[in-house]
């Protein structure tokens, strides 16, 4: 053996073997970057070991919810609903706050649900900073994460009667942004129609974990309820 390890061709083998274990680490991570960077611009991250997302008209049953009290909550999905699913340590989640603010603004606010795949208590501190402790609510049973297919976030749910009419996953742009505000109002017999609106889907610089800074959209002709 030792023969063997002493010979010049042996010793050059070795150090090849060696530069190509390192050669193939880097270009592992640099895939593994690209893959991550991918998702960024696509403006979404994914969750390991999960399904992908639901479709549009599958059906989605009553949750079983905590909320930030600890106190258990069953929501009832009859009529329309709005489901924002994301997570604290999600960067395309932090960026899309601003479309749901929009949303939340232009929209009966009751009919919001935050829905965060996080901790109790991580949770809280970023919801009370966001503004929507009220309406922000955690999954009783963990494996209704998988159940439900949350394996992409952010996610913008519209549920009308337990069924599933809108689904999007990543950053809203403009379109979808304004197509979920004109479904859910025309639900509740709003004439309410925002058009026109200005908004920012260009992808950011940097993958490092950002406040949002989206241009907010311009909301024109809007007219009560007859």
């Amino acid at each position: 053996m030792r023969k063997w390890l002493s010979h010049t061709g042996t010793k050059v083998i070795l150090v090849l073997l060696f530069f190509s274990l390192i050669e193939n680490i880097i270009l592992f991570r640099q895939v593994k970057k690209a893959h991550q960077m991918l998702n960024f611009m696509a403006g979404r991250q994914n969750l390991p070991g999960q399904a992908a997302e639901m479709n549009i008209g599958d059906t989605l049953k009553d949750l079983l919810l905590v909320d930030l009290n600890g106190n258990e909550q069953v929501k009832t999905l009859s009529g329309t609903k709005l489901l924002f699913v994301f997570s604290i340590t999600c960067t395309a989640c932090a960026l899309n706050f601003d479309n749901w603010r929009e949303i939340d603004t232009s929209i009966d606010k009751n009919l919001i649900l935050y829905l965060s795949l996080d901790s109790l208590t991580s949770t809280t501190q970023y919801a009370v900073e966001k503004g929507i402790a009220d309406r922000t609510f955690l999954l009783k049973n963990p494996q209704d994460q998988i159940r439900l297919k949350l394996a992409r976030v952010p996610q913008t749910i519209l549920v009308r009667d337990g069924k599933i009419e809108i689904i999007s996953v990543g950053r809203l742009n403009k379109d979808k942004k304004d197509t979920i505000i004109n479904t859910v109002n025309s639900h509740l017999g709003n004439s309410q129609v925002v058009e026109g609106s200005v908004g920012v889907s260009g992808i950011l610089a940097s993958c490092d974990r950002l406040k949002p800074h989206f241009l907010r959209g311009q909301k024109t002709k809007q007219s009560q309820p007859s």
